[in-house]
């Protein structure tokens, strides 16, 4: 995502489990459509790896 320019997501692990993608969202301009597109991204990008 970061070198495709279009995420900076963070990740960290929790309690001993394996590292999951942390997002916290603050903003009340951040849409429903901003959302779906995080996700859409994550799945699309993760299917490369």
């Amino acid at each position: 995502m970061m070198k495709k320019g279009s995420l900076m997501l963070g990740y960290q692990p929790h309690r001993g489990k394996v590292n999951f993608f942390r997002q916290v969202v603050i903003s009340p301009q951040v849409s429903r459509e901003d959302m779906d597109f995080l996700l859409d991204e994550i799945d699309l990008l993760g299917r490369d790896m």
